[in-house]
């Protein structure tokens, strides 16, 4: 009996241990990292941090939620640019808590993401550009710390992945941060890859369409529009949407998809227009049909009425006509 016992142990001990096994192989298999992994920068100077995913095995990913912390004592985040991302659906607007140091932003793929997107033949694994500036360091600060600061930027363990299985099942990716030194400015110009990136880019967003839908559980089935492009370059920063009903006018007004018309008798022209971080717009215009008005009924009557009249002298004038000829 006790050898059956011990062998009822290692069986179980075993099957723990495979277990363990292919958790630990599923936790790790997916990770985010920064690049690049570390840097120098001076008081001053904007660059750019990438958030990155690295799938090692076959999971498909569909959905991401990212949560970084960065010294918000040392940097100001600037910014946050999605331009060429893997995310193609950002269903919130991200966030930066500057008192906290918190950025947060949550992204969609449709069809899923295995590590490497279709007709792509580079590293196509791009989450988001994240925009710091050095902040102003006291030199008492700097001279305490030998004359540079030690820093760092890193993903919280709430980051998480949901597998696209149908069941939106959690995968905890391992994570690998990015380590920066902060050393004084002297030089006359801070540098700025940021600003560098927005001067290169002279491309407008891509094409996309605006289509008018109506539905009971969304705006109370009032008329709206959808919408939604992408912008490989610096990123998209925001929409407008303009209706008037002389297309010589414009009246914009920041919005997000689905925008609810403020013309809900679609008497209006509709345009919206695109606009990257750079500056470039790309405008969308929607000419609405003008309903076809019904002509009143009794005037159909009255021309019925005249048709039938001019048909009657019709033929009484034809009649006429062929009587003078027999009497010929």
């Amino acid at each position: 009996m006790s050898k059956i016992k011990n062998l009822k142990y290692i069986i179980f001990s075993f099957c723990i241990f495979i277990f363990s096994f292919c958790i630990f192989n599923k936790v790790s298999a997916a990770t985010l990292y920064l690049e690049p992994k570390s840097g120098e920068y001076k008081i001053g100077d904007t660059f750019i941090i990438e958030a990155r995913l690295n799938l090692k095995a076959e999971e498909n990913i569909n959905v991401i939620e990212a949560n970084l912390k960065y010294p918000q004592d040392l940097l100001e985040a600037v910014d946050l640019s999605f331009g060429d991302s893997l995310l193609t659906i950002i269903p919130q607007p991200p966030t930066i808590d500057k008192e906290k140091g918190i950025i947060n932003f949550v992204g969609g793929i449709p069809g899923g993401y295995s590590g490497h997107i279709a007709g792509d033949p580079g590293l196509s694994n791009l989450l988001v550009k994240m925009i710091f500036k050095v902040r102003e360091i006291p030199q008492d600060q700097l001279n305490a710390n030998g004359q540079q600061i030690k820093t760092e930027i890193n993903f919280l363990d709430n980051s998480e992945l949901l597998l696209n299985d149908g069941l939106a099942t959690p995968l905890k990716p391992t994570i690998q941060n990015v380590n920066l030194t902060i050393l004084p400015n002297n030089q006359v110009i801070p540098k700025d890859e940021w600003l560098e990136v927005l001067e290169e880019d002279k491309t407008l967003p891509e094409p996309f369409t605006v289509e008018i839908k109506q539905d009971s559980l969304i705006f109370d089935n009032k008329y709206f529009i959808v919408f939604s492009t992408t912008d490989k370059q610096s990123g998209l920063k925001y929409y407008e949407i303009s209706e008037t009903r002389d297309k010589n006018q414009e009246n914009w007004n920041k919005g997000d998809s689905p925008y609810l018309l403020t013309d809900q008798n679609l008497n209006s022209i509709i345009k919206v227009r695109a606009v990257d971080m750079a500056g470039n717009m790309r405008t969308e215009i929607i000419t609405l049909p003008q309903p076809t008005k019904k002509t009143p009924f009794f005037i159909l009557l009255i021309i019925l009425f005249a048709l039938i009249i001019f048909c009657c002298l019709l033929f009484i004038l034809k009649n006429n006509k062929i009587n003078k000829l027999k009497n010929q």
